[in-house]
C-alpha cells in the first residue's frame, strides 16, 4: 500500500506535523475493517429482517455505547441476541448482560451470570442466539475474567445454539 501524499508532507514539514500525520494515517488504517465497501470484511449472518423492523424508530436497542465522540445504539437485528458490556470502566467495571427478543420487543437487563441464565431460559430451546458486539474493541472489555469464562457455560446449559460470528455494530462512522 502507498500513501503518494505522505512523500509531500515529510518534504519541508516540521518534525511534530510527521508524527501527527504518521497517527492519522495509523487510524486510518486501524478503521478500514469498519468500511463496508472492503473487500475483506466479513458479514455475521442476520436473521431476514422486514424493512419496518430495521426503521430506527422501531428498533430494540440492546445499549448504547459511547465511542469518543458520542453514543452509539446497539440494535437487535436477529431474533434473540445478547451483548455483554461494561458499563463500568477499566478501574471499577460492572457486568451487564442485554438479552434481546425482537418479536416479543423486549430486552431483559443482567448484572449476574444467575439473571443472564434465567433470561436465556425464555429462548424457546433448539433457537440460535445471536452475540451482538461493537467494532474495534469489545463492549465487555475491563470486565473480570472469571464473568466473561462463564458466558460460554451458561449458553451450554440451556441448550440453545449460538451463531458462530457476532453481529457487528460500527462505531467508527463508516
Amino acid at each position: 500500500m502507498t500513501f503518494p501524499l505522505l512523500s509531500r508532507i515529510h518534504r519541508g514539514a516540521h518534525r511534530g506535523s510527521i508524527r501527527a500525520c504518521k497517527i492519522v494515517v495509523l487510524f486510518n488504517l486501524l478503521t478500514a475493517g469498519c468500511d463496508p465497501s472492503s473487500s475483506t470484511k466479513t458479514q455475521a449472518p442476520q436473521s431476514p429482517m422486514p424493512e419496518a423492523a430495521a426503521a430506527p424508530s422501531t428498533a430494540l436497542i440492546l445499549a448504547a455505547v459511547d465511542n469518543g465522540f458520542h453514543r452509539v445504539p446497539i440494535a437487535l437485528t436477529t431474533d434473540y441476541g445478547f451483548l455483554v458490556v461494561n458499563t463500568g470502566d477499566d478501574e471499577h467495571p460492572i457486568p451487564s448482560v442485554s438479552v434481546g427478543f425482537r418479536s416479543e420487543r423486549l430486552i431483559i437487563p443482567c448484572g449476574s451470570l444467575a439473571e443472564f441464565e434465567a433470561a436465556l431460559r425464555k429462548v424457546p430451546p433448539g433457537s440460535t442466539i445471536h452475540r451482538h458486539e461493537r467494532c474495534l474493541t469489545p463492549a465487555s472489555r475491563g470486565l473480570a475474567e472469571e464473568f466473561l469464562a462463564g458466558i460460554e457455560p451458561t449458553l451450554s446449559r440451556v441448550g440453545i445454539t449460538v451463531a458462530p460470528e457476532p453481529v457487528i455494530t460500527c462505531l467508527c462512522g463508516r
